[in-house]
């Protein structure tokens, strides 16, 4: 029963039986507010947290992250909230531990999220009790993965021309540092014109560029289908052809699998 529900019963009882303001109702008192707040305060979750800098353990942090029960707190949250640490983002993401601050605008350092060793986005992950997170920072130009030797760690260079001119993929909206989603196997990074896979998943061609933001790939009764910031490009349609290089070989997109250094090339082409 609610405790409005308990309250106005004992209010009935108290009619019936002649009760005064100053009696007590039947041995029952209502919890006060700040009883009910200190519940609601001990009603917690946490769970790990650990940074690794060039593979040595920062010692100076707390190893523990905490939250309400009912706060939804996201992994970049949880690494703001510990002492001497302080998590924000301007493109690229930066971390400041112990007044020494690690910033992915430096070409050689990158920062990594893992949450139960999944890679994760630290800034859309919401943390669930008794999940561990691992933050690993290379300042070597070299994110060292020695606990899961299975991760894809890739790049390369991509074009794509429509109807011989370049489309400019630099733009904001398909960067990873501003859009409002995108994959870790498949992504473009602010300042860099190269494409990057960072997962434990390889993806062909065709996929990867079905999972860049404002870009869908599919086939479609044999034959390629490529959507670009809203304008479609479907082989269907008299005059358009779409062709997929990788290192200057014409491949299929839907069958080969992106390896690390690949150049690839999409040519459009729109016909009169």
């Amino acid at each position: 029963m609610q405790r409005r529900g308990v309250l106005a019963a004992i209010a009935g009882a108290c009619s019936l039986a002649g009760c005064t303001e100053s009696e007590p109702s039947a041995g029952v008192e209502p919890a006060s507010a700040a009883e009910e707040d200190e519940e609601v305060a001990d009603s917690s979750v946490t769970g790990s947290i650990d940074v690794v800098v060039d593979g040595d353990p920062l010692d100076q942090l707390p190893n523990e992250w905490s939250a309400a029960d009912h706060e939804r707190l996201r992994v970049a949250e949880a690494i703001d909230a510990l002492a001497a640490s302080g998590y924000r983002r301007n493109g690229w993401r930066v971390l400041t531990v112990d007044g020494t601050s690690y910033d992915e605008a430096d070409v050689a350092t990158e920062l990594v999220f893992f949450v139960d060793d999944s890679l994760v986005d630290p800034d859309a992950y919401e943390l669930r009790g008794g999940e561990s997170v691992l933050v690993e920072i290379t300042t070597d130009g070299a994110v060292s993965y020695e606990e899961n030797p299975s991760f894809i760690d890739a790049s390369g260079e991509i074009d794509v021309l429509v109807d011989g001119e370049p489309f400019d993929l630099s733009q904001d909206r398909f960067q990873a540092e501003h859009a409002e989603d995108y994959a870790m196997a498949f992504h473009f990074h602010e300042g860099s014109e190269k494409w990057y896979m960072e997962d434990w998943e390889r993806v062909t061609l065709g996929e990867g560029l079905d999972l860049l933001p404002h870009v869908s790939y599919d086939r479609e009764d044999g034959t390629h289908v490529l959507a670009i910031d809203g304008t479609e490009y479907d082989e269907r349609t008299p005059g358009t052809e779409l062709a997929f290089f990788v290192d200057g070989e014409p491949v299929n997109p839907a069958a080969y699998d992106l390896e690390d250094g690949n150049e690839l090339l999409v040519e459009i082409t729109t016909g009169p």
